[in-house]
C-alpha cells in the first residue's frame, strides 16, 4: 500500500487505545488463546504472574504485534479485533476503528467484506521460533 498502512501499522497506531480499553487481561489471554492468536506460554505468563491489567494487556498485544510483523496477515488483525470486541464497551470502538481502516486499505486486495468473519478454528497452529 502506498501510504504504508498494513495490519501491523494499524495495530501499532491504536496501541494506546487498545491497552486502555482492556480491563481484564486474564480474560483477554484466554480468549486470544482460544482464537489461536497467542502461544500457551504467553497465555500462562499473563494468567499466573501477578501483573496489572495494563501489564498483561501489553504482553498480549505485543505477542499479536510480533505475529503481525512476521506474517502481516489481515485475517490475524480481523481475528484480534473480533476477540477485542468481546472484552469491554471501550474496546468495541477501537476494534471497529481498526476493522474500518483494514477494510479501507484492503479494497482491491484479497480481502473482501465477506471474509470479515471469525475463521474456523485451526487444528494446530505452528508458531515460528518458540
Amino acid at each position: 500500500d502506498h501510504n504504508g498502512s498494513n495490519p501491523h501499522d494499524i495495530l501499532k497506531s491504536h496501541l494506546t487505545s487498545v491497552l486502555k480499553a482492556v480491563s481484564n487481561s486474564k480474560r483477554l489471554a484466554n480468549d486470544l488463546s482460544s482464537a489461536n492468536l497467542i502461544t500457551d506460554a504467553v497465555k500462562d505468563e499473563v494468567l499466573y504472574k501477578n501483573l496489572s491489567p495494563y501489564e498483561g494487556a501489553s504482553i498480549l498485544v505485543n505477542e499479536v504485534q510480533r505475529s503481525l510483523k512476521v506474517f502481516n496477515k489481515s485475517q490475524t488483525l480481523v481475528s484480534f479485533c473480533h476477540v477485542l470486541k468481546e472484552q469491554s464497551i471501550p474496546s468495541v470502538g477501537v476494534a471497529n476503528t481498526m476493522l474500518r481502516e483494514l477494510d479501507h486499505i484492503s479494497i482491491g486486495s484479497e480481502i473482501r467484506k465477506e471474509s470479515f468473519q471469525m475463521p474456523s478454528p485451526e487444528p494446530t497452529r505452528k508458531f515460528c521460533c518458540f
